[in-house]
């Protein structure tokens, strides 16, 4: 995959911080909050995309920043809600973007790319671990497993030829992660990931995402960071290899 030292980056990143903290030592075990929790999250996500869009014979590799995205209207929407318990925790996140891009031939003739990809996926995860340090510091670490579900709809659209289009609705088995570390009592630092496909529907798709949560007050949080997720994956008539990747900023209301 184009973007796989990127993935590579994000893993490394999880090893890298889990170890240099676990090696820390631990004061105390927090407190576990046995309570049922729901949250709920709006986001901006800030998307580029980089990759290529092969449909039937027509192929074109895409690369195209936030700001000529924006200009042509197109659009990401992530809502995502969480529901906790004790160590429990079911995550549900979605990813609904269009995107469209003009592009040139080499031999100067224009073409047109339109891609609208809709992805749902739910995780069930447990929190293994929990430190606080003697610093005040805490750390929480959460491996998940689920499922997630892949709409993508492709069309390429030459000058002078007749268009192609394909539709494809996937399921991908997804396993992630998620490590907390509490700098303060309002602030937390999130880095999160998923992948999947394995080959049952993509051959490859990945999540990943780092971001600081400060909680401004009781029952509400604003975070910003940025975020990538990608997928490869060769159907009917569609080979597809994009990745979505920039800021985002997102406000979470905790209603109970």
């Amino acid at each position: 995959m184009r973007r796989a030292p990127t993935l590579l980056a994000v893993i490394a990143a999880f090893v890298t911080i889990f170890s240099a903290i676990s090696a820390a030592r631990a004061a105390t075990n927090p407190t576990i909050d046995d309570e049922l929790h729901l949250q709920l999250t709006f986001s901006l996500w800030a998307t580029s995309i980089d990759g290529s869009l092969q449909v039937e014979n027509l192929k074109a590799n895409v690369d195209a920043c936030f700001s000529e995205l924006i200009h042509d209207a197109n659009y990401a929407f992530n809502p995502g809600a969480e529901l906790t318990k004790g160590n429990w925790v079911l995550s549900f996140n979605m990813t609904f973007s269009k995107i469209s891009s003009d592009l040139k031939t080499p031999i100067g003739t224009d073409l047109g790319v339109q891609s609208t990809i809709g992805s749902w996926y739910v995780l069930v995860g447990y929190t293994v671990l929990r430190h606080q340090f003697d610093n005040g510091m805490t750390l929480a670490l959460t491996p998940g497993a689920g499922v997630q579900i892949t709409y993508a709809d492709n069309k390429i659209d030459p000058q002078f030829i007749p268009s192609q289009q394909a539709t494809d609705t996937f399921f991908d088995p997804v396993i992630g992660g998620r490590i907390v570390l509490g700098l303060s009592r309002q602030l937390d630092w999130r880095t999160e990931g998923t992948i999947g496909g394995f080959g049952i529907g993509s051959q490859l798709t990945w999540s990943a995402g780092s971001y600081l949560d400060w909680k401004f007050a009781e029952n509400f949080a604003l975070s910003a960071g940025y975020r990538a997720m990608a997928w490869d994956y060769d159907l009917s008539a569609s080979h597809v290899d994009l990745i979505l990747h920039g800021p985002w900023i997102g406000l979470t209301w905790k209603p109970f």
